[in-house]
């Protein structure tokens, strides 16, 4: 009989213990590199997915957030989640595109005319496309996000036409295509992580950047430039990533939660962005800043043409073509 009650309550003990160990907390560190201000679009992606997280999990998942390059800048940051050194981060896609070159096709200048076209891109069957070739290497993407077009920041002039940079100074991403668009507009491109272009600034070794319009004011940037000429010359997407491994160690009920909280994260972040948008120059303005429209694209964008048949072989002649097709800016 004691026997008996021995194995029951071995029985209940390690009952139990499954029930904890399956309840026990996960914690995932998310870092990105830009500021925590309510109105910084990877902040917002970065906390739409915490509170969703937790929520659906039922506190199972706990997110901890680490903004301002805390896990290190972005191509760090992208190394850490593809190896499990760091669990999940916000990383825009000229950062990603040096991983998997396919998503460099989000980078060619003037690929987009709207947000609609790249939103519809990224959330079709090309960006699931992308994504299965990003977690061949590790790395699971939970959601795209908007950083919105990017414009042109500097000190010296507006900018109507390529001419007019001529001598500015510009810091680049360090992307290839990046460094090849800014040297057929005519400008002088010197790419550098964006952590050390405030103080690069400042010093005068950079005279200018390209920023997407909603990291300007949140990240300073008003307080060292002075004129904003809206080129809109390159979509800036951003994407959720996870740590393959770090995804693959989560029961599966929690792996489900994941990529759903992922999938709203992003979208409550573009509702938040479109309304950020419409106030965003305003406000620029209101800093001091002075905000002038691009009316000849044209003649910015007869400068790059090159770039497409440069990089059809670095991207993918198969999805350049794809990509291509589903844009109307093409």
């Amino acid at each position: 009989m004691r026997r008996v009650v021995s194995i029951v309550c071995l029985a209940l003990g390690l009952a139990v213990a499954g029930v904890a160990q399956a309840q026990e907390k996960i914690t995932l560190k998310l870092g990105w590199v830009t500021s925590d201000s309510p109105d910084d679009p990877y902040a917002i992606g970065a906390h739409a997915f915490k509170d969703i997280v937790e929520q659906r999990s039922g506190g199972r998942i706990e997110v901890q957030l680490f903004p301002n390059r805390q896990l290190g800048d972005e191509l760090r940051l992208l190394e850490g989640i593809r190896f499990g050194t760091v669990d999940a981060g916000v990383v825009i896609n000229s950062v990603v595109g040096q991983l998997e070159p396919a998503y460099q096709v989000h980078e060619l200048p003037f690929m987009y005319e709207t947000v609609t076209d790249a939103r519809r891109v990224l959330d079709g069957p090309i960006g699931a496309k992308l994504a299965d070739r990003l977690a061949q290497k590790g790395i699971i993407v939970l959601g795209s996000i908007d950083g919105g077009f990017r414009v042109m920041l500097n000190n010296k002039r507006p900018l109507a036409t390529p001419t007019d940079m001529s001598d500015i100074k510009f810091r680049v991403m360090q992307n290839p295509i990046f460094v090849d668009m800014f040297t057929q507009f005519g400008g002088n491109p010197i790419p550098l992580p964006i952590g050390e272009t405030f103080i690069a600034v400042q010093q005068g070794t950079v005279g200018g950047i390209d920023i997407a319009t909603p990291f300007i004011e949140p990240n300073k940037w008003h307080e060292v430039f002075h004129y904003v000429s809206l080129t809109n010359h390159t979509y800036s997407a951003a994407h959720l990533l996870l740590s393959k491994r770090v995804f693959d160690k989560l029961p599966d009920d929690l792996k489900e939660i994941v990529k759903e909280s992922g999938h709203e994260a992003a979208e409550r972040q573009r509702a938040v962005y479109d309304e950020l948008l419409a106030k965003t120059l305003t406000v620029l303005k209101d800093r001091g800043m002075e905000v002038n429209e691009v009316s000849d694209v044209a003649s910015w964008r007869d400068r790059v043409t090159p770039i497409y048949e440069k990089f059809r072989d670095v991207v993918g002649s198969d999805i350049m073509d794809e990509v291509t097709a589903a844009s109307v800016a093409k």
